[in-house]
């Protein structure tokens, strides 16, 4: 439905800068081009507590996708775009703004995740209608409902005990969507495929859906696919977060494969799948909230977030080989931590690749750099990181590589949206 008229406030504080000094003069520093020097944009929504969960660059615009909602609860899917110097793009939506305006009454509605379509340039917002379903929704280059999608509505549901947290395209441009079922004991994870007119595609799994348990549902539960990455035969890999807060509390990453059919892809892992978790001494293991998966042109998978390294916030990752073992030229056997955010229980992070196989990591209020190896990259800053300290309350949620080579980091910054653009070169 179209979004109606928004009143829209611009508010730039003080400068972005990092806590700590740059070492070197590629160190990552805000891009003075962005925010009228300052690097950083914030947007306010009279009325609506506004959030950036996603980031896209398209040429030298920003995109990006969130919720906004009300004091009452009214939660609705958010999409802004950016000009190349951060300001509101008047061309699309209304007043560089799309607000959807579906009923309250089925809602919330929560944008969490967002996809280009290269050829047209159309939006592909993954995310929530209500608690219960998986949301696609499609926007024209303009900012408006495509309705072409979804049989005339501009978006399509689906039923799967829970809201998307991804979403990808394939190479067919059919669209993924990666959940859990909340109905199921342990939350299983689930990978949803569309077809291009927003259809769901029942070639695919068991009717449209696959989904999969491969740990232990008395022990631990899911917290949804929130990375997807498609591989050049067809096939999909979906990540997330197994929570065991029934035992001793610590998080690892779980990974599955499909086939482009959606059945198991046997040759990954062990069946299909693998668990991985970060010891730590004597016993047990660290608190690790993985939330973010990339793909890099050996086939190699790393998964990053939030954990702990000693009781304190560190970002910690692994990495795979295509065929889902830990890399052993990574980290430490194919595990990596560096200290990182102050705290250790962000549940939501963006990342990118870096020159050299690395990848850079923002959560929290810290941007941080990883190297190839799995160490720390001092050209990034001292310690490999940079904190964002102004404006205040920032939160990271998402991170995007732009054509300029900068890095474009997004969340919120109190009520408001956060969209800054970083030079790490």
């Amino acid at each position: 439905m179209p979004s109606t008229r928004l009143p829209v406030l611009i508010a730039a504080a003080a400068a972005a800068l990092a806590a700590f000094p740059a070492v070197a003069s590629g160190a990552a520093r805000p891009d003075p081009s962005f925010g009228a020097g300052r690097g950083y944009v914030t947007t306010s929504i009279p009325g609506y507590s506004a959030v950036a969960y996603a980031a896209a660059a398209t040429g030298a615009r920003t995109v990006v996708a969130g919720q906004a909602i009300t004091r009452s609860g009214d939660g609705q899917v958010l999409v802004a775009r950016y000009l190349a110097g951060g300001r509101l793009d008047p061309s699309f939506g209304t007043d560089g703004i799309f607000r959807s305006s579906l009923p309250a009454r089925d809602g919330p509605f929560i944008g969490t995740s967002l996809a280009v379509e290269p050829q047209t340039g159309r939006l592909l917002v993954g995310g929530g209608y209500g608690q219960g379903s998986m949301l696609a929704l499609r926007l024209t280059a303009g900012g408006q409902l495509d309705r072409s999608f979804g049989a005339g509505r501009g978006y399509a549901t689906v039923s799967a005990g829970g809201i998307a947290q991804t979403i990808a395209l394939d190479s067919a441009g059919r669209v993924l969507l990666g959940g859990s079922n909340a109905n199921v004991n342990g939350r299983p994870m689930v990978v949803a495929r569309l077809t291009r007119d927003g259809a769901l595609d029942r070639s695919f799994g068991s009717a449209g859906r696959a989904q999969s348990v491969f740990w232990n549902p008395m022990m631990a539960s899911s917290a949804g696919v929130s990375g997807l990455v498609t591989t050049p035969g067809g096939g999909i890999v979906a990540a997330g977060h197994l929570d065991y807060i029934g035992g001793d509390g610590h998080g690892s990453a779980g990974l599955f494969a499909l086939t482009s059919a959606g059945q198991p892809q046997t040759g990954f892992g062990t069946a299909g799948h693998t668990e991985i978790a970060f010891p730590k001494q004597p016993s047990g293991f660290q608190q690790w909230f993985p939330c973010t998966l990339l793909r890099d042109a050996q086939g190699r998978l790393t998964v990053s977030g939030n954990g702990s390294r000693g009781g304190a916030g560190a970002v910690l990752s692994i990495r795979l080989t295509p065929a889902g073992a830990l890399d052993p030229s990574f980290g430490t056997g194919g595990r990596s931590s560096v200290a990182g955010p102050s705290g250790a229980s962000d549940t939501t992070c963006g990342a990118v690749p870096a020159p050299g196989n690395g990848l850079t990591v923002g959560v929290g209020s810290t941007l941080a750099r990883i190297t190839g190896s799995g160490a720390y990259d001092p050209a990034f800053g001292p310690g490999g990181r940079v904190r964002i300290i102004s404006p205040r309350g920032v939160g990271l949620n998402a991170v995007a590589a732009s054509t300029s080579g900068s890095v474009v980091a997004a969340g919120s910054a109190g009520r408001r949206l956060y969209i800054a653009r970083w030079l790490t070169s």
